[in-house]
């Protein structure tokens, strides 16, 4: 129960109450303990009696109808090499509000994650949430002949574009490349696809399709609890390669108009976000300001413009954030990344697959946020702009 709790963001917790009300902090909390320590055993309970029956992203070769291999792309975990795929069902369900997908018979598919990265407990997770949320709902999914099914609106083929959580990192690296495999089955097929997206889903998700040439009438905005969809095509984990964030680079800038700008070193603001605040912001501003920083919230740029602000970036600093997706679009960039608690690859690793050098910086937590030691931030801009041509 403890190591749970602290997973429990309390820093979070207060921000949502001042900058909310009572009302929304407490339904929060009550939905974030609910999801975290009550739900997820009744669902296993509910999953393992075959109420409820489920298969993972490996498992969609043996439940689908077609299987198409995406033969010129690979991915690597742990030195073994795996070929994503597209899965198709010649009749499928998709509960939009809830990110769920249903296969055959029912079931329900994860298609959010590979099964090393955790897969089965993004799925509980987003089976609770449906519980908390709209329990009726819930009870209808468990149901094969609840009339929920026969009151699904229809599409014809359709790809969901679910990521595991509305933010902009699991959007553009984790989700997006899954455009790229509908367009190999389309090519392969024959057929045209619409893209079923979240419901009331920030502006910056319709920004990038259109930016990936994704026409507005193929973009399907839910408005209905469930669809029945004829051919639900379902794309298999996203490789994380350089091959998928160079397409997505390549495609963006191609269809964007970039500025005539010198390159430019930039610190990354998190002023507007909940935590991982810099508690000593101002030393910080004021020492990269010296060395030529400007300070960006990237909240109030345009997609476009964060495209051709890390295009075009010599040096990038900031805190641990889903804004640090975007050095995919970099070039030749140095990425500092500023650390509290919590250590994790993913930016490592996306800068060493494009050829980025990468260098992390351990700050000191406070609570939610951290304080950056700055004398330890200076010796590594002097190190990288010595090594600069």
């Amino acid at each position: 129960m403890l190591k749970k709790s602290e997973k429990i963001n309390h820093r979070r917790l207060f921000r949502k109450y001042r900058n909310e009300n009572t009302i929304a902090a407490i339904r929060s909390s009550i939905e974030t303990v609910g999801k975290m320590f009550v739900l997820p055993p009744l669902i296993e309970r509910i999953i393992n009696s075959d109420r409820l029956s489920t298969y993972e992203i490996d498992e969609l070769n043996m439940h689908a109808d077609e299987v198409h291999l995406l033969q010129r792309y690979s991915s690597s975990w742990d030195q073994t090499p795996e070929i994503p795929f597209i899965a198709v069902f010649s009749d499928g369900y998709v509960v939009p509000q809830h990110g769920l997908i249903f296969g055959k018979q029912k079931s329900v598919v994860n298609p959010i994650t590979h099964p090393r990265e955790g897969a089965s407990g993004v799925l509980i997770d987003r089976i609770a949430r449906m519980l908390v949320r709209d329990p009726t709902l819930f009870c209808s999914t468990i149901r094969t002949n609840s009339q929920l099914w026969e009151d699904a609106s229809h599409l014809d083929t359709a790809v969901p574009l679910f990521p595991y959580y509305i933010n902009y990192y699991h959007w553009l690296v984790k989700t997006l490349p899954k455009v790229r495999y509908a367009r190999y089955y389309e090519d392969e097929t024959e057929e045209e696809v619409d893209f079923l997206v979240p419901p009331d889903g920030p502006g910056w998700m319709i920004e990038t399709l259109e930016l990936l040439g994704v026409p507005d009438d193929k973009i399907v905005h839910p408005t209905e609890r469930i669809y029945q969809v004829d051919n639900l095509i379902v794309p298999s984990w996203v490789a994380h390669s350089a091959d998928d964030y160079n397409w997505l680079k390549e495609t963006m800038l191609k269809r964007s108009s970039p500025e005539d700008t010198e390159g430019t070193r930039i610190l990354i603001s998190r002023e507007d976000a909940t935590d991982r605040h810099m508690t000593n912001r101002s030393d910080v501003v004021d020492l990269l300001e010296d060395y030529g920083f400007e300070k960006y919230v990237l909240s109030e740029l345009s997609v476009e413009e964060s495209i051709h602000l890390f295009n075009r970036a010599d040096i990038i600093v900031g805190a641990h954030g889903a804004g640090f997706a975007d050095i995919i679009f970099s070039e030749d960039a140095t990425v500092i990344e500023l650390y509290g608690s919590r250590l994790t690859s993913t930016y490592r690793n996306i800068s060493r697959r494009l050829g980025l050098e990468y260098r992390k910086i351990e700050c000191e937590p406070v609570y939610g946020d951290i304080r950056v030691d700055i004398d330890e931030l200076e010796q590594n801009i002097i190190e990288v702009i010595s090594h600069s041509p």
